[in-house]
């Protein structure tokens, strides 16, 4: 008796072996054979965030792998402010590429509102000059841009060296504003030590001076000539802002 029961009892521990190491097999098979990846790539514009089937995959341009399917993609802009998230599904059944244009955002109220403070703004000088408003470069001057309306720290840096640089302070209020300014020229100075009775021409007009004084002059290149009975002698000097030249008879000696 106690042999019978041993013998079913083999049988059927046998019997539950065997079903349990064929579905293991055929498990293992079936990852063998399972479906391929396939490479996808997902751009957009403008930039934006690329969400599968919920789950956060990074930032278009992107390339992944996914098996053959449905899947649900959400596509949520970098610029949120201007444009719609995108949802859709895309069908994978081989290497595949998508390209979306997310949809502008409509025009709101709020910024109908915003662009109706702003106001048309123009800087006008008596020299080409660089504009900068609150340490932004807004152009070369003349020029007409936007701003809202308020307090603005202005400053012109003029293109040419022989002007100084302005700061100053605008206020805009207003729906149109012009702005007017007069560059000073730098300044720089000639000591003229001529003997009495020469005439002394610069920049093509006669100048009258005291022997010895001082005339002030625009910084730059400006041409001279002196003029004494016979002799007549032409000079080009650079006068430098904040300096003093010396214009005497060596300039008439060396004419000879």
């Amino acid at each position: 008796m106690r042999k019978k029961i041993a013998i079913l009892l083999g049988l059927c521990t046998f019997m539950a072996v065997v079903p349990l190491s064929a579905q293991k097999i055929s498990d293992f098979l079936k990852g063998k054979k399972g479906d391929p990846s396939y490479s996808v790539t997902i751009r957009s514009n403008p930039a934006a965030t690329v969400f599968i089937n919920g789950e956060n995959k990074g930032r278009t341009q992107l390339t992944i792998s996914l098996k053959k399917g449905e899947y649900q993609l959400r596509l949520v802009p970098v610029n949120a402010r201007k444009f719609e998230e995108l949802e859709t599904q895309i069908n994978i059944s081989s290497n595949q590429s998508f390209d979306f244009q997310l949809p502008k955002k409509g025009i709101k109220i709020s910024d109908l509102l915003k662009d109706k403070l702003l106001s048309d703004v123009r800087i006008n000088a008596n020299v080409q000059a660089k504009i900068y408003i609150n340490g932004e470069d807004k152009g070369i001057a003349p020029a007409t841009f936007k701003l809202r309306r308020g307090n603005y720290q202005l400053r012109l840096a003029p293109l040419d060296g022989s002007y100084e640089e302005m700061n100053t302070n605008i206020v805009v209020n207003q729906r149109n504003e012009a702005f007017t300014f007069s560059l000073r020229a730098t300044t720089g100075y000639l000591r003229v030590n001529l003997p009495r009775g020469a005439a002394l021409i610069i920049n093509n007009q006669v100048t009258n001076y005291t022997p010895g004084g001082i005339i002030t002059l625009p910084a730059g290149a400006v041409n001279v000539t002196v003029k004494y009975y016979a002799l007549e002698a032409q000079q080009t000097l650079q006068i430098q802002s904040g300096q003093t030249l010396s214009l005497g008879a060596q300039l008439l000696l060396n004419s000879n």
